[in-house]
């Protein structure tokens, strides 16, 4: 082997570690869980905060008897909190209702 052939060689080879070290770091920008900073359970309500744009927090609030979802956002700037999305769960995801399972069957 001569140097050049050598030299390609450790080329080579620096280039693979630096996709895969380029590759490693990438992935740490993409993140795809939610991270919610409090969740608390009681009987059939459960409530999840989590940050949203700088001092802002969104507040989910599930009522598992009603099947209803709602999304509140609390700004502690203007000291508002305000009601930002509803939606009907047993609707979202059909047969839920049902308590598990199998879902529903839908007739045409």
């Amino acid at each position: 082997m001569n140097r050049i052939q050598i030299a390609c060689y450790t080329m080579l080879a620096t280039a693979f570690v630096l996709t895969s070290l380029i590759l490693l770091q990438a992935s740490r920008l993409i993140e795809s869980r939610a991270h919610a900073e409090m969740v608390v359970n009681k009987d059939a309500v459960t409530m999840i905060s989590t940050q949203y744009q700088g001092d802002s927090e969104l507040v989910y609030i599930l009522d598992s008897r009603s099947g209803r979802l709602f999304a509140y956002m609390l700004n502690p700037n203007s000291r508002t909190i305000d009601l930002m999305a509803t939606a009907d769960m047993t609707r979202e995801f059909g047969g839920a209702q049902r308590g598990g399972g199998t879902p529903a069957r839908r007739e045409r």
